[in-house]
């Protein structure tokens, strides 16, 4: 489970269709799902509730907030033919880009566990992508990703793919530093909350950064 409660900003983007329920994420439930104004402690959190601009908190202000990096949802993929191809949302809760590096991942739950079940066949490359505010062209590169035989990797295996590109994206972009709460963040800041299958052959993080 996280250690940090979310802080999320307004979207870009349409409101998704959210049920009205009152399920807490304890009880299994994203907070990609949970309306407008809800208030939980998660242990998760979505891309989806960062991009529909809602603001949960923890009443109690028992955990230091997690603030998520506004990104546009990445369009340009191939189009799924039905929503069976698509990758369940992977959450990681809240992994240090720097541990995320390490082989092992100590830190990180059921990190030796598939990241998806083998029975979702994918291509062998799938391509990392970002699309930060204030980079007006997402970032995309295409990597092996899959083990041997087609199988999925491990949690850890793929939270090390996305922190090395996200290591890259930032050389790349030296003078267009990602910001948080008025200030550029470095590497070491940086958290990867969940990757979501976004197209058929690109899957984008969702990186958030402790709020100060």
């Amino acid at each position: 489970m996280s250690r940090y409660s979310v802080q999320l900003g307004s979207s870009q983007l349409p409101p998704a269709r959210v049920p009205n329920i009152g399920t807490s994420v304890a009880n299994g439930c994203s907070p990609s799902h949970l309306p407008s104004g809800s208030t939980f402690s998660p242990p998760y959190f979505s891309a989806y509730t960062m991009w529909n601009g809602l603001p949960p908190q923890d009443p109690m202000n028992r955990r230091p907030q997690l603030t998520i990096l506004r990104q546009s949802k990445y369009t340009r993929g191939q189009p799924f033919d039905n929503e069976e191809q698509r990758i369940p949302t992977i959450s990681f809760g809240a992994l240090n880009m720097h541990e995320a590096l390490e082989d092992d991942c100590a830190s990180l739950e059921d990190r030796m566990r598939p990241a998806w079940a083998k029975e979702l066949r994918t291509a062998t490359k799938l391509s990392i992508v970002f699309s930060f505010d204030g980079h007006p062209t997402p970032y995309t590169h295409q990597v092996h990703i899959l083990r041997a035989g087609g199988e999925p990797p491990e949690r850890a295996r793929l939270a090390g793919v996305v922190a090395r590109e996200l290591q890259r994206f930032m050389a790349e972009n030296p003078d267009q530093p990602l910001r948080a709460h008025g200030r550029s963040v470095g590497f070491e800041e940086l958290l990867l909350v969940e990757v979501e299958h976004v197209s058929k052959g690109s899957l984008q993080p969702t990186i958030g950064v402790a709020s100060k």
